[in-house]
């Protein structure tokens, strides 16, 4: 409503300058809620572009996250392979230890 004190004038009782007037503040209203508005506008765009870069961002990492597990998944398998290579190798050497064993054995009688 009306604030106190305040009485209603009919349009047609006010003078061509008061209708100016108004006009006039409700124009610059109007443009002040365009304004308004527009901000509102560019300010969800720049979210949406914030948004679109850290779901990039996302996508990025999760990519390096998945080559990192691939990697691991490599050298834990290549570890294994010279685990067995090690213990191979030390059964290699043994087996040639005892035969040169046996060797100097035939030598020394």
């Amino acid at each position: 409503g009306l604030a106190p004190g305040t009485r209603r004038v009919p349009l047609a009782a006010l003078g061509a300058a008061q209708k100016q007037e108004m006009m006039g503040l409700l124009q610059r209203q109007l443009e002040e809620q365009r304004e308004a508005a527009r901000q509102a506008q560019n300010l969800v765009s720049e979210l949406r572009g914030d948004m679109n870069s850290q779901q990039s961002s996302i996508t990025k990492l999760n990519s390096a996250t998945q080559h990192l597990f691939g990697e691991i998944a490599q050298l834990r398998q290549m570890s294994s392979q010279r685990g067995k290579a090690a213990v191979a190798t030390l059964e290699l050497e043994q087996g040639i230890s005892e035969r040169l064993r046996a060797v100097l054995s035939i030598l020394d009688r």
